[in-house]
């Protein structure tokens, strides 16, 4: 969960992260640049931490008004531009 937000969540592209190279290597290092904001559809966007019925500001769960679309979706740039690396770095590291 983007916890400034109402509805957004990190997670993986609708690819998926592959976890294993061409060869059938193991991935090991950052595969950050493959998770994205995905938006839940339950809830309208708002400025991230700003909005009234995003998580910090909600006064109780699910307060905000209907999202005009409710399926899941990646977010669109154009309803905020920083990218999930902005926010965390995934690593992958196989076992010995």
């Amino acid at each position: 969960m983007f916890g400034a937000s109402n509805d957004w969540f990190f997670g993986a592209g609708e690819q998926g992260i592959p976890l294993f190279d061409a060869r059938g290597a193991p991935i090991d290092g950052d595969v950050s640049s493959q998770v994205v904001l995905w938006d839940a559809g339950s809830e309208e966007n708002e400025e991230p931490a700003v909005g009234p019925h995003t998580g910090p500001q909600q006064s109780s769960p699910d307060d905000g008004p209907a999202d005009a679309n409710p399926n899941v979706r990646p977010l669109a740039s154009s309803e905020y531009a920083a990218r999930a690396t902005s926010h965390l770095r995934v690593t992958v590291s196989p076992r010995p």
